[in-house]
């Protein structure tokens, strides 16, 4: 269902059921990134029938029910970033292009390797270099997805960005930097 032209959309059997959707999408769009309701806007909600379980989006490894499954496909504005939100019967919601907070940590060689050269660069051991946040960006026309790593040391704020698989470059000047 397009909310902007609801009468040319396809038009889902029940419409509680894409309420539903909508607000699973909303819970775990503001849970994920842990920000404030009033913050997100929804800016497009167009009904899907799913070709499996997996809602559009199959984690590796993973077996699906293989059924036409009915949901919603969501563009959602939140701050500066659009998200995509597939939803499904349940409901459930999957965020498209954000893992899991426990997929990128300081463990993650690609991530690791960027606090490293950072240490190097700034002088700094390694353990003064804190990880305050990963963004990945899915784009169709890009090999591999790209990420966005926020770093602080020495109460600055450095972005690295590259290909999920590294390695990862310097992005810009630090945030906070004083011309001393």
């Amino acid at each position: 269902m397009n909310v902007s032209d609801p009468e040319t959309a396809p038009q889902p059997a029940d419409l509680t059921a894409v309420g539903q959707q909508v607000l699973a999408a909303l819970v775990l769009v503001t849970a994920e990134l842990g920000i404030e309701l009033a913050s997100v806007t929804i800016v497009n909600v167009e009904h899907k029938l799913w070709p499996d379980a997996s809602l559009g989006i199959p984690e590796p490894g993973v077996a699906y029910v293989q059924a036409l499954t009915p949901g919603c496909i969501m563009q959602m504005q939140a701050g500066d970033r659009t998200l995509t939100v597939h939803t499904g019967p349940g409901p459930t919601a999957k965020l498209q292009g954000i893992p899991a907070a426990t997929e990128f940590n300081e463990d993650v060689p690609v991530v690791a390797s960027a606090m490293l050269n950072l240490a190097t660069m700034t002088g700094l051991r390694f353990s003064d270099v804190k990880l305050v946040g990963v963004q990945t960006e899915h784009n169709p026309a890009m090999d591999c997805p790209r990420l966005t790593v926020t770093l602080e040391a020495a109460s600055r704020r450095y972005v690295w960005t590259g290909p999920e698989t590294g390695p990862l470059a310097p992005l810009g000047q630090p945030a906070g930097q004083n011309d001393d």
